[in-house]
């Protein structure tokens, strides 16, 4: 897909206005001016290649219709509606028709084949071995299509949050709040790094708050993923309730749906946590020593023993009553079926590769005995802060379901890359009341957590797409994020294979 030129235009010159206090920190991961530096490049690829990129896109796409003409001939699965729409779409590229009618055509012609994909993947007569070859296919190509749109310098990164509450609105809110005149934010400053929420550090003088703290606050209600905890309200109930069992969770003050003086989204505040951040999504950036393997493991096994929490009552889709009373696959397949219904009904960029991945989730789910457990369904170094190689606390729960805690593990496999003693972390985390796992297990839920953050920043750059979201940093989520989680699904299934 080709990024539309009118929604960038649409939020540049706010962005920019917002670069003015960011431009020392340009170098840093996350940075507005890093973000503003790629999608200055989309729009230059887009503006001097767009034609000739679609005319490379639909000669692929012949290629793929092949592959999986070939598939579906396997058994009786029905594609002709698709596969006669498909073709007919290859006929009308014409290089005189303007730019975003052909992009509209392109655009359909995948959301043809995503379509035919989930008949394909849902068909048991046809060979896993067939199956999966169409997924390998369909990743290269997905994938080398996205980073390609990047031009020549292409590379993954991070992408941070917008800064938009000013001291002064700040320090209105907290002295109403409170009935103090004394109350004063001396610092604030916003954190980069996620895309779900804007996180601000601030700290306060006065008799009725004083200290460092830190909001945490939705983005908008159209501009987050509304699945999960991932609105401040759900997420925050989550915390208390893990935190009123001794866990590790931020220590929250207040939620405020109201906030009259600081109006927009609703937010929470909490204080802030001794520690730093370990690394990204995409691993530790130091060995792990064993030290701190040993309190991960330790602090997960801690979380997955909890007992069932039932005083969150029907919070989420996958956090109720029913779920506590599932077997780990039924919960699993519920999970996953939750997930794959969320991204084909939301507002999406088409994925036949995705589509495919789901396939081969629910073809190979595992089966493993024993009751669910509170997952927080997102941890890694991004969300962990060290003190001293001590664990301080676990942030961000706006991924917490209810599941299989084998899912848990090979997530933290996947952020911890080849930083973490797995031995020694599997060991720790059974002594410390975790049980063990297979391999082949653990494997399916490496490929999940690849294709859940893939599914998760598809929906959310597709918001950017259609003006749901104006944080322009979601327009560079599927070129910089998207092919490392879906090539990296694929080299896994590879290797079950």
């Amino acid at each position: 897909m080709l990024t539309p030129a009118h929604r960038i235009h649409q939020v540049i010159g706010d962005e920019f206005a917002r670069l003015a206090s960011a431009i020392p920190d340009s170098q840093t991961e996350g940075s507005s001016t890093q973000a503003i530096s790629y999608v200055l490049r989309l729009l230059k690829e887009r503006e001097l290649h767009g034609k000739e990129h679609l005319q490379k896109q639909f000669k692929q796409l012949d290629e793929i219709i092949q592959v999986i003409k070939t598939t579906a001939a396997s058994s009786g699965v029905d594609i002709s509606t698709e596969l006669s729409s498909l073709e007919s779409n290859l006929q009308e590229f014409d290089e005189q028709k303007p730019l975003d009618t052909l992009e509209e055509v392109w655009r359909q012609s995948l959301f043809l084949v995503e379509d035919a994909v989930s008949k394909i993947q849902s068909d048991s007569k046809i060979a896993s071995t067939a199956k999966e070859k169409l997924l390998h296919n369909l990743v290269n190509f997905e994938s080398t299509d996205l980073v390609d749109q990047l031009g020549s310098e292409s590379r993954h990164t991070e992408s941070g949050t917008d800064f938009k509450i000013t001291s002064d609105k700040l320090t209105a809110y907290l002295r109403d709040r409170f009935e103090d005149p004394s109350i004063a934010v001396k610092t604030l400053h916003p954190l980069s790094g996620g895309f779900g929420k804007e996180t601000i550090v601030f700290t306060t003088e006065g008799d009725a708050l004083n200290g460092e703290f830190v909001m945490r606050r939705d983005i908008g209600d159209n501009a987050t993923l509304n699945n999960d905890c991932h609105y401040i309200q759900k997420e925050y109930e989550v915390i208390k309730a893990v935190r009123a069992h001794g866990y590790l969770s931020p220590d929250t003050l207040w939620l405020d749906t109201e906030h009259n003086l600081l109006p927009g989204s609703h937010f929470i505040v909490m204080r802030r946590s001794p520690g730093r951040q370990g690394g990204s999504f995409f691993g530790a950036q130091t060995e792990i020593p064993a030290s701190l393997t040993s309190i991960l493991a330790k602090h997960t096994a801690l979380l997955h023993t909890l007992p069932p929490l039932i005083e969150l009552g029907d919070l989420t889709e996958s956090i109720n009553h029913q779920r506590w009373n599932l077997s780990r696959k039924e919960s699993t397949e519920c999970y996953l079926r939750d997930w794959y219904h969320y991204w084909r009904n939301e507002a999406h960029t088409p994925s036949p590769a995705l589509a495919s991945l789901y396939g081969w989730l629910f073809d190979n789910l595992p089966d493993r005995q024993g009751s669910p457990s509170m997952l927080h369904g997102d941890i890694g170094f991004h969300n962990i802060l060290l003190e001293n190689e001590e664990l301080t606390v676990i942030l961000d729960w706006e991924f917490a379901h209810i599941g299989d805690p084998a899912e848990e593990l090979g997530y933290i496999k996947v952020t911890t890359g080849g930083a973490l003693n797995w031995d020694l972390f599997m060991e720790r985390y059974i002594a410390a009341g975790g049980e063990p796992v297979d391999d082949k297990t653990l494997l399916f839920f490496q490929v999940w957590a690849y294709v859940r953050n893939a599914s998760a920043a598809n929906i959310s750059s597709t918001r950017f797409l259609t003006g749901k979201a104006n944080d322009l940093k979601l327009c560079v989520l599927p070129y910089m994020h998207i092919p490392h989680f879906i090539r990296a699904a694929q080299a896994l299934i590879k290797q079950a294979a």
